[in-house]
């Protein structure tokens, strides 16, 4: 109550229609109308009767605390008659919240990887890990299977930091890969399928052509030869040839140039072992 030196809210003797202005102790209206000057009225100062600058609440509020202050005992220091029962406690830890003398009833233990029940009453939680029980058998139990996801992110944006490749391969990889390019689909982009297998996959090198040591000389003899070979006529413009004319000089002179090229570049073939992984290299060394 704004009277603090004589009772609190709760004890208040007046009624409920009972009004009174906390900053002027007017009885006409309430603070959120008041208009007048500032004053209290434990002290008559110029100020608001729950201000902290009161004189008579400071007083009141500092009797009030030497007084829960004598009446407090700390739980530490406090001793018990001998023969006293000690009362139930209640023990509170970050994770759980255990009642100590009291039975637990039956509890619904987590795991990382699956759900088991516990359905007899015991003193506490009971964790039962996952690697000791038989997840099928419980995923039957309750007519449903979980998907058990993996231990890394499975969406990458255009934007992310990372890729399935490090994903995947990140730390000691004892695997070992392939990365092929799959079947042509209809969207732009080329699907590529990764074969992980735990023996050794042989990899041949593709052989390719060494472009800087390509022949010049020779191409031009070859492509010229193809050309007369083919009996090309070279168009001198497309106005008024029909497409599929066009289309077959196109393709009839990307294979003489493709032929020519192919005389005139050497090739070049590359057969390497296959990678040793850090599994094989600690076998290698240990036999």
């Amino acid at each position: 109550c704004y009277a603090i030196e004589d009772h609190d809210s709760v004890k208040c003797s007046k009624p409920k229609e009972y009004k009174i202005c906390s900053k002027c102790t007017s009885r006409e209206h309430t603070w959120t109308h008041c208009i007048a000057p500032l004053k209290c009225l434990n002290c008559d100062g110029p100020h608001s009767i729950m201000s902290m600058n009161c004189p008579k609440r400071k007083e009141k509020l500092k009797e009030a605390q030497q007084k829960a202050t004598k009446t407090s005992v700390s739980p530490y220091k406090a001793v018990l008659p001998i023969g006293t029962p000690t009362p139930a406690v209640t023990a509170r830890t970050y994770r759980d919240v255990v009642m100590v003398g009291t039975p637990t009833p039956a509890v619904t233990a987590r795991t990382y990887r699956d759900v088991v029940m516990v359905g007899t009453p015991t003193p506490a939680v009971t964790m039962v890990p996952a690697a000791t029980t038989d997840s099928t058998v419980l995923l039957n139990a309750r007519d449903r299977y979980l998907h058990d996801r993996p231990d890394f992110p499975t969406f990458y944006s255009r934007n992310s930091a990372t890729t399935p490749v490090i994903a995947i391969t990140n730390g000691r990889c004892f695997h070992n890969y392939l990365f092929e390019q799959g079947p042509v689909i209809s969207s732009d982009h080329p699907p590529i399928i990764m074969t992980i297998s735990a023996t050794l996959i042989i990899i041949p090198a593709p052989p390719r052509r060494i472009a800087k040591q390509t022949d010049w000389e020779l191409f031009n003899e070859k492509a010229t030869a193809e050309l007369e070979a083919k009996d090309m006529t070279i168009l001198q413009t497309i106005d008024n040839q029909p497409v599929n004319k066009i289309d077959d000089e196109i393709n009839t002179w990307c294979e003489a140039i493709g032929t020519a090229y192919q005389e005139a570049t050497p090739l070049k073939r590359n057969r390497t072992l296959p990678q040793q992984t850090p599994e094989l290299i600690a076998l290698t060394n240990q036999f």
